[in-house]
């Protein structure tokens, strides 16, 4: 699968490169769609830099010293919380992924 949405890739920045064009039609649309959301879910899953984290108290999974772990900026310190850690300094981030489906609707319980 990753091959194929690889290959999808690089066909798709050829064609906004100008390298290629794009098809005038329904199915060019498609493409255009298809691109953009491929380009949303790869941000989602690769660790972006902890600058670009968001700091309104949305619990993120952090990696910094001691691996992998989930935390929330904490306004009033102006730190990174997590649990009981003192002083943590996180290095790069992506969001937590959604909670389990059941009986059709998501799961929040916690």
């Amino acid at each position: 699968m990753s091959e194929a949405i690889d290959r999808m890739d690089y066909t798709f920045r050829n064609m906004q490169s100008g390298e290629h064009d794009w098809p005038n039609s329904c199915e060019g649309d498609m493409l255009r769609i298809a691109y953009r959301e491929i380009t949303r879910l790869r941000k989602l899953t690769k660790w972006q830099p902890i600058a670009t984290a968001p700091k309104d108290r949305t619990y993120v999974m952090t990696w910094g010293e001691g691996g992998c772990r989930v935390a929330a900026w904490c306004v009033m310190t102006g730190q990174w919380r997590c649990g009981s850690i003192v002083n943590y300094s996180p290095t790069h981030w992506m969001p937590l992924p959604s909670p389990p489906e059941t009986n059709g609707k998501a799961d929040d319980a916690q």
